[in-house]
């Protein structure tokens, strides 16, 4: 019951606060989720030896390379990442010696964005427990928290369509928390992510739906299959084609499993079901539903599409500068502006498809890790399957949203999603060990304490710096920062295009210091982060012509014209 009260109070805490994107929430649900896998230890039961060391190596390369280090030692950064630090260093110095910054940065980290870094540390930290947690609960509890997630799961899909199409919640979470960005539904920022992780939970949904008919209680089948018809309309009606996709695969998956299982009369109760809600569909009359349907004909032919195949394609450019060990967890909007070749407003702060950005930001030696990791986790499930046997649900339910996390992560990144990855790695955790065993309190052994340990001492150490960590790499919190806190972001973000423009927007704003040299050099640094940006060649343009640098006018102009052909700038005509 310990395991299930925590992973309950976790995933309700995730799902109260925004999916846990809002600041500080994953630092509380980590704290929980370590502490709760250190009481589990106290259980018979233990974690395989080698999937907490794959998973230790993975944390530790994260955490590392968040790790400010000394000038001296930077050979290891490579010689690009080197140049790069060089450039901020001098920046920093160069704002110091004018008088617009107190403090000058000499040290930096591997990854290029440790504010986004020792986020995504902390979220392994989480899942890692939750999967820890999940694993060590006994075979009743495993049952009873696959229903629980189900049930929270109908709520949400029901709140989530609400909240859509039916009282529109604006820029808020359940329409009381406000949050600046993004078209939230219901506790997620916008609807693909919502609509994936209602879909992960669908072939729960009708699994239940199938045991529960199979085994003639008709009351309970009809509870699940009213929450499997709400799930699924609600996965629907968020007109996200990634979840749809990835909701038809696995659907698919579990029906011909039941059948191939001699499952017959539970697999027609499912067919039945699903022609029941593809009936409904074709008969319900929504407009911007219709469009979306019929573009699945020539999805590759849609902007959203073109947009990702363009910028899959910007992605893969960035693997050989960075090859190795990537360019640091979370750091893709950081790199990815200087490799784009869309000339569109704003550039993609993730690949959307999560295979590439795993691979771009960990490179060869973390990708191995990952790929490690859960392909350890799936040996254990089907050495425990041959062994012992697994529970049609509980197998079911964990191979359906496997299925749709893998299948959507090819177009999204749902598994960066606190509330999803959460969900997600609680499932795994259930079946990588016996479904029959039997738990004792008993005393352990010293060493099968040092995981989740160092857990908590990661977590307490990160949680220290979570204002930083939720602000240094903010859109937002750069456009507000003072010249003394931008200078830091940029320690923290070297190849950020935005601490770079900013900081040199204080230099040149600030009456007090001769900054407009400096100001000009750090925009036109900014350019080279992003030089498809037309705002900053706008920028660079007024302020050589302020200057009277006619001809670097000229050239910024070309270049702005290039970009936006409709653009003027009345003095340089």
């Amino acid at each position: 019951m310990l395991g299930f009260s925590l992973l309950s109070a976790a995933m309700l805490l995730l799902t109260i606060l925004g999916g846990g994107i809002l600041p500080k929430v994953t630092v509380i649900t980590a704290i929980i989720c370590c502490i709760g896998h250190l009481l589990v230890c106290f259980y018979a039961g233990k974690l395989d030896r080698r999937i907490t060391l794959l998973t230790g190596l993975l944390i530790g390369m994260l955490i590392f390379s968040a790790i400010p280090l000394p000038p001296w030692s930077e050979f290891i950064f490579g010689s690009i990442r080197s140049d790069q630090n060089e450039l901020a260093r001098s920046a920093v110095q160069d704002a110091k010696s004018i008088g617009l910054v107190n403090e000058s940065g000499e040290w930096f980290c591997l990854s290029r964005n440790r504010a986004g870094t020792l986020r995504m540390a902390l979220l392994l930290l989480t899942v890692f427990s939750a999967a820890a947690i999940g694993s060590q609960m006994p075979g009743v509890w495993k049952d009873r928290y696959i229903r629980f997630v189900v049930i929270v799961g109908i709520a949400v899909a029901f709140l989530g369509y609400a909240g859509q199409w039916i009282y529109p919640q604006g820029k808020t979470f359940w329409w009381l928390i406000s949050v600046p960005h993004g078209r939230p539904v219901a506790c997620f920022l916008n609807r693909n992510h919502f609509g994936g992780f209602i879909a992960m939970l669908c072939p729960a949904a009708i699994i239940l739906f199938a045991d529960s008919f199979g085994r003639g209680k008709f009351w309970s089948s009809g509870f699940w299959g009213l929450g499997f018809g709400i799930m699924s309309l609600a996965t629907l009606m968020s007109l996200s084609r990634g979840a749809w996709l990835a909701y038809i695969v696995s659907i698919l998956s579990v029906t011909i499993l039941l059948l191939v299982h001699r499952r017959v009369l539970m697999g027609m109760a499912v067919a039945f079901l699903l022609g029941v809600i593809a009936f409904a569909v074709i008969y319900l009359p929504h407009d911007e539903l219709d469009h979306r349907l019929t573009s699945m004909g020539y999805i590759a032919q849609t902007q959203s599409g073109m947009m990702r195949m363009s910028t899959w394609f910007d992605t893969i450019m960035i693997l050989p500068d960075y090859a190795l060990l990537g360019t640091g967890a979370n750091s893709f909007r950081m790199i990815f502006p200087q490799y784009r070749t869309a000339t569109t407003r704003e550039s993609f702060k993730h690949a959307e498809n999560e295979y590439l950005q795993n691979l771009i930001e960990l490179g060869i030696i973390g990708s191995m890790l990952v790929a490690g990791v859960f392909g350890r986790a799936m040996f254990l499930w089907r050495k425990t399957h041959i062994q012992s046997g697994t529970p049609r649900v509980l197998g079911f339910s964990v191979g359906g949203a496997v299925i749709v996390a893998m299948v959507h992560a090819v177009f999204d990144f749902p598994v960066r999603i606190p509330l999803y990855a959460f969900v997600l790695a609680s499932f795994i955790g259930l079946v990588i060990t016996p479904y029959t065993c039997h738990h004792r309190i008993h005393i352990v052994a010293g060493r099968r304490l040092v995981a989740p340990l160092l857990g908590i001492l990661a977590v307490v150490l990160i949680g220290i710096h979570s204002g930083k960590i939720y602000d240094f790499d903010s859109s937002d919190a750069m456009m507000c920062a003072d010249a003394n806190r931008l200078a830091k972001m940029l320690t923290w973000s070297p190849t950020s295009w935005q601490a770079w423009y900013h900081l040199g927007r204080k230099a040149v704003a600030d009456p007090s210091i001769d900054g407009v040299s400096y100001g000009h050099k750090c925009i036109t640094q900014a350019t080279e982060y992003d030089p498809n940006n037309y705002r900053l060649w706008a920028e660079i343009c007024r302020l050589r012509h302020s200057l009277g640098d006619k001809q670097g006018a000229h050239a910024a102009y070309d270049r702005l014209r290039s970009l936006r052909t409709w653009v003027r700038i009345k003095e340089m005509e």
